[in-house]
């Protein structure tokens, strides 16, 4: 979603509450990401691709966490790590959403 919101142009932000991309496959999982059908079928959309022809299989979480960095870094995606959302509020005559967000314990 956000290489195609960057794509047209539009204002966005990941926000992840953990350290860095890809920790909640590190951290918060078991140490083989356990994949039903192939990879090539588990790819984000375009370039790169989140797993490489020479990544084991079963890919191990560390893994797929630094395919998730490269696909952040290659197009220069919006990710803001740690992050959490503090309240979201829509705005109907501006059409705008309204977000605060927690930053390293600085609110934005």
């Amino acid at each position: 979603m956000a290489g195609r919101l960057k794509a047209l142009s539009l204002s966005y932000a990941v926000i992840d509450q953990h350290e860095a991309v890809g920790d909640c496959w590190v951290k918060d999982r078991y140490d083989y990401v356990k994949l039903h059908i192939s990879r090539c079928h588990n790819q984000m959309p375009g370039s790169p691709k989140t797993c490489r022809p020479e990544d084991p299989y079963p890919l191990p979480s560390q893994d797929l966490k630094q395919g998730l960095q490269r696909y952040v870094d290659t197009p220069g995606l919006k990710v803001k790590t740690p992050t959490s959302v503090s309240s979201a509020e829509y705005d109907a005559r501006s059409r705008l959403q309204n977000v605060l967000v927690k930053c390293k314990g600085q609110t934005e």
